[in-house]
């Protein structure tokens, strides 16, 4: 008889990239026949976890409060959170309770509930670069770094998927339980089955295509202006699809800048119709990104950093980071040579097998 290992799985963050990541983990592990897993969930609005998590994990949802007083008091004490943590530990005793998404708001609970089986997911160990912003905005900005910070300093049990970032946390907790899992493919049914297409892109294919939301340290200025020197040469346009309050400002018509949500739905049309993708990010600490483009069989043009240069493979080219004169000159081989895509690369890299392993391995590691 096979004992089952009881997690309990908390997500209480809701950025775009946060829920598929966390709803892959939870649905792989809900369905594997050596774990019980149970979950809990903050939804806000269209950023939702409901309709991706598995039935077969005991979910449940929170809804994450529409006052704005609430809100901000939900960063300090989310109390209806902790109260379902306390209810399922009551109820299940699970042996695990994993946060999976950064989870800043639970700092204060993690200080005055110390206990031996939490274990934490970091994502960003190190902050990104970022422009000046408003006060308001930057006092926030202190919260999440300093409750990311006070979980993986109390927290016995880290995890991450970022190799580079794994080899740090060795180096500053070596006698922590540090561990390396694989990273969950961000491609969720949804976004496999998509049959919309985008409004902008009816009559714009093939295209090069940036996808993701637009940030200082993506690089998207670097893309833009090697872009620029070679656009007059090759008949493919530049599209920039994802939200972002960037005020990279080009007169050129042939590129496109979709600047809104793109629902899952639409992406498998604009994966489909790109003639390859560029992720030209400054730096990247952990991105699923590439399960997106490894899924839809494109070629990856993407700066060196080290965590794209852990997913070297067939589909895969280098520039130099920051360098726009060697971006510029491996676009234009592209254009012209035209290779074609190996569709091994996301197995490779996202086997829910695999992943499952690393995760069992972490749990049963913990004190």
């Amino acid at each position: 008889m096979i004992i089952k290992k009881k997690i309990l799985l908390v997500a209480s963050e809701f950025a775009p990239g946060m829920i598929p990541f966390a709803a892959t983990i939870i649905n792989s592990l809900a369905v594997d026949n050596r774990c019980e897993v149970y979950a809990i969930c903050v939804c806000s609005n269209n950023k939702s976890y409901k309709g991706l998590i598995d039935q077969k994990a005991n979910v449940s949802y929170i809804e994450h409060p529409s006052s704005k007083i609430k809100r901000i008091c939900n960063k300090i004490w989310p109390r209806n959170i902790i109260c379902e943590i306390k209810k399922i530990q009551k109820n299940y005793n699970p042996q695990i309770v994993h946060f999976l998404t950064g989870d800043f708001s639970m700092a204060l609970f993690v200080r005055l509930y110390r206990n031996k089986n939490f274990c934490y997911t970091i994502h960003d160990l190190q902050p990104h670069e970022r422009k000046k912003i408003k006060f308001v905005r930057w006092v926030f900005r202190q919260i999440v770094e300093k409750g990311c910070n006070t979980m993986h300093r109390l927290i016995e049990n880290l995890t991450t998927s970022s190799r580079y970032q794994f080899d740090i946390l060795n180096k500053l907790y070596p006698s922590k339980n540090v561990q390396y899992t694989p990273f969950p493919t961000l491609v969720t049914d949804n976004i496999a089955k998509g049959i919309k297409s985008v409004s902008e892109l009816e009559n714009e294919k093939p295209y090069i295509l940036f996808f993701g939301r637009v940030l200082p340290y993506k690089g998207t200025d670097l893309l833009i202006s090697a872009y620029n020197e070679i656009y007059n040469e090759f008949d493919a346009k530049l599209v920039i699809a994802g939200p972002g309050t960037d005020t990279y400002e080009t007169q050129n018509e042939k590129i496109i800048r979709i600047n809104r949500f793109i629902d899952d739905s639409e992406i498998a049309f604009l994966f489909n119709n790109a003639k390859f993708i560029v992720y030209p990010y400054i730096s990247a600490t952990m991105s699923g990104v590439l399960s997106l483009a490894f899924y839809f069989n494109k070629i990856v043009l993407s700066s060196d950093v080290p965590f794209f240069k852990e997913y070297e493979c067939e589909n895969i080219f280098y520039f130099k980071n920051g360098n726009i004169s060697d971006l510029k000159n491996k676009m234009k081989a592209l254009l012209t040579d035209n290779p074609s895509a190996s569709n091994l690369c996301y197995h490779r890299f996202y086997s829910k097998y695999s992943m499952n392993d690393a995760y069992l391995d972490f749990y049963n590691k913990v004190k």
